[in-house]
Parts: structure tokens; C-alpha cells; sequence
């Protein structure tokens, strides 16, 4: 589902900096989620431990050490996809009321 013209414009802030990943959406929706002080802050560091957590080579001490990293990672995602959800559902409502 995707949005066009002027309802573009409905869900843009200038926080968001021109992007729509997750990382520019949450500074100022929901203003309390963050990515920092997590072992993997980022898509790109999510990635590089999944691929050691899939890796036939890695050890399973290893895996075990990289697996809650990932799981802290994608919650939080999950939960920052709810909260912008619900943010964006909360303006909808509001302007259409």
C-alpha cells in the first residue's frame, strides 16, 4: 500500500531526512525507541550476524553468544513497526475526525 501526491506529503517530517527506513521514521515517531546500545544497531550489523549464525563453520558457542544479539535486534524492530503502526493509524483517525 503506498501513498500518493498530497498524502505523501501527510506522512513526511523533516526528521525523516527524505528516507523512510526505520532508523530516520523512529527519531520523531515514537521518540523513546532506539537503536543504540545494542550489540547490533543496525541492518547492516544484523545481517553480518545472521550470516554468522547461519554459517556452517561457526562454532555453536558462538552461535550462542550471536543469537540474542539478532533477537534484541529484530524486537526491537518489531516494535518500532508498531508504534510508527499505530502513530500513523492515531493521525488518520485524527484528520478524518
Amino acid at each position: 500500500m503506498g501513498f500518493a501526491g498530497s498524502d505523501t506529503a501527510k506522512c513526511l517530517h523533516p526528521a525523516f531526512g527524505r528516507s523512510f527506513s526505520l532508523k530516520r521514521v523512529v527519531a520523531p515517531i515514537p521518540p523513546d525507541m532506539r537503536y543504540e546500545g545494542l550489540d547490533a544497531a543496525d541492518g547492516s550489523q544484523a545481517g553480518i550476524v545472521w550470516t554468522r549464525l547461519v554459517d556452517a563453520a561457526t562454532v555453536a558457542d558462538e552461535k550462542a553468544e550471536l543469537k540474542p544479539s539478532l533477537l534484541e535486534y529484530c524486537g526491537q524492530d518489531t516494535l518500532v513497526l508498531a508504534r510508527i503502526t499505530a502513530a500513523l493509524g492515531n493521525n488518520i483517525k485524527a484528520s478524518a475526525g
